[in-house]
């Protein structure tokens, strides 16, 4: 009697999606959510810069070690820390964000930075 090979098991239910991953979004892009939000995250930078790297950072003063000349500029920057974020999309419930240049941590530190800031800015948006 010939062998009959055996059925394949069924494949497994996909894993439920958890509430709290849910987001109510129609995806439709919002250019003044955008506007919006940049201009928050603009007001932020001084803040956001000192310790973290996005925008200058506090401006400081120091004296030019050859001509002796007194100079002024962000704190950022005398370090070689140039770190910026956009908001280049925005949803009716979530932002994206481009981050560019160095920080004084990683990457995912800043962004974490800004994700903190945007919870407390625009409470109800993901980034």
């Amino acid at each position: 009697a010939p062998k009959h090979a055996e059925p394949e098991p069924a494949a497994p239910a996909p894993a439920a999606i958890p509430k709290a991953a849910r987001v109510d979004d129609d995806g439709k892009e919002d250019p003044a959510l955008v506007a919006k939000a940049n201009e928050l995250l603009e007001a932020a930078k001084p803040t956001l810069g000192g310790g973290i790297g996005i925008g200058g950072g506090p401006m400081v003063s120091f004296t030019g070690p050859d001509d002796k000349k007194q100079r002024s500029l962000p704190e950022n920057h005398l370090y070689g820390i140039n770190g910026d974020a956009t908001v280049v999309k925005a949803t009716s419930k979530t932002l994206t964000v481009r981050l560019e240049g160095k920080f004084w941590e990683s990457r995912s530190w800043a962004l974490g930075a800004v994700e903190s800031f945007f919870k407390d800015a625009m409470p109800g948006m993901k980034v």
